[in-house]
């Protein structure tokens, strides 16, 4: 078995020999972590900063037993002896169990959309996990909605006056949804169901960003579910009415691209109505200069200005642990720390980035490649985001310019 060290914010709630669970969330709109103590049922509250050594996405999740704990400042760090956790879900035939949708609803909202949305949709042959129909008297909620968010291919969020009330088991689906999204994989689909984007944007401005259907768009709603499951539509109404087939033909066109007024689109798309796209991300931000990003240093939070859907947040400082590349160590300070940034475009994480402050922070450089040899290498990628990163929380100055703290420490470009 793997031993992982993991470290996070709060005092962890167990001992030696308990088995713990590691999933991705969110909070406060940042990815985040959650331990569940499977041993004594204990959840931690979401821990902002959490670090794996090494680095590794928690998708699958990861399982442990914990082998040592020691407190570091007001957090922990624990070492596990890792556990490979089989998701699939095997019903009682021995085949998996998979979804299309996962409907994320309150439920004040079911009589008057919901169950209705459900049933054309499973007459559809599309197959949902709604809770009407996966769950009955004496089922527990907690493994069966974790069932259901770990099986489905995409997430259905009926946001409403009720959703917005930050429901416990809402919110939770919400955030699982979004943890399981990557660059090239869009999970959460909204619905706004009685709402209007101000209520949206007072619950979340980061999902207000995200285009949306509104639910008395029945007809448009089915259509697009029916392309991102691969299904044949039969348009009930195409013969003429308040509800036009929009002609879509790929998963990346279905919700994700306003086809008509009806459909709510955030501000900041700079590309003229265009799909964005994650190589239109990253083509955004190696075009982009210094000047062009605002710095939050409380928050650690870069917004680029031009279009303030694109964020970079820096996750909390490794201070335990110094960097061991050699490289790191020709400055006057020879301790280097991990730090890292996520890239987001709206709710929807883009990349991660790592880096090292060098010299007590005067100085940071992206991870360069082959960092044992004599001369490491930068792509122009991480030389890009580098120079931005630095020109915001490094040292001013010709002598800690980042030009400068390269040739000190060795490292060039990649020819």
């Amino acid at each position: 078995m793997t031993q992982r060290i993991i470290s996070f914010d709060a005092r962890f709630n167990g001992r030696k020999g308990d088995e713990i669970r590691v999933t991705e969330g969110w909070r406060n709109g940042e990815r985040a972590n959650r331990i569940e103590n499977i041993t004594s049922g204990n959840t931690s509250a979401i821990t902002r900063g959490m670090m794996l050594d090494p680095p590794k996405e928690l998708n699958p999740p990861l399982c442990g037993k914990v082998v040592s704990v020691k407190s570091v400042g007001g957090g922990s760090e624990i070492a596990i002896e890792e556990i490979v956790e089989e998701l699939a879900v095997v019903i009682s035939d021995g085949e998996e169990k998979s979804y299309d949708f996962f409907i994320s609803h309150a439920s004040e909202d079911k009589e008057s959309f919901v169950d209705g949305l459900a049933e054309e949709l499973k007459k559809l042959g599309i197959t949902v996990w709604y809770d009407n129909f996966e769950m009955d008297w004496g089922h527990d909620l907690r493994p069966n909605i974790d069932e259901g968010l770990r099986q489905c291919k995409y997430g259905i969020v009926v946001l409403s006056e009720a959703f917005l009330g930050k429901k416990k088991w809402t919110e939770y689906e919400l955030n699982s949804l979004f943890a399981r999204e990557t660059a090239g994989k869009r999970m959460v689909f909204p619905i706004w169901h009685e709402i209007d984007r101000e209520d949206v944007l007072e619950y979340s401005p980061l999902l207000a960003d995200r285009i949306a259907l509104r639910s008395h768009e029945l007809n448009k709603i089915l259509e697009k579910c029916t392309i991102l499951s691969g299904k044949e539509f039969d348009n009930p109404e195409e013969s003429g009415d308040d509800h036009e087939s929009s002609g879509f033909s790929s998963v990346e066109s279905a919700f994700g691209e306003p086809v008509s007024d009806d459909i709510d689109r955030g501000a900041g798309d700079i590309f003229s109505g265009s799909m964005m796209t994650y190589d239109k991300i990253i083509s955004m931000i190696e075009k982009s200069t210094a000047s062009d990003w605002e710095y939050d240093d409380l928050e650690g939070i870069f917004t680029y200005k031009p279009n303030v859907s694109l964020t970079m947040k820096r996750l909390d400082t490794d201070v335990e642990n110094v960097f061991p590349e050699p490289w790191s160590k020709k400055f006057p300070d020879p301790n280097g720390y991990t730090v890292i940034y996520n890239i987001f475009y709206g709710n929807s994480f883009i990349k991660k980035e790592y880096f090292v402050g060098v010299d007590g922070f005067r100085g940071y450089i992206p991870y360069p490649e082959d960092g044992y040899s004599d001369n490491p290498k930068l792509t122009k990628w991480k030389y890009k985001i580098g120079e931005i990163i630095h020109s915001k929380v490094g040292f001013p100055g010709p002598v800690y310019s980042y030009d400068s703290m390269l040739k000190r420490a060795n490292i060039s470009l990649v020819e």
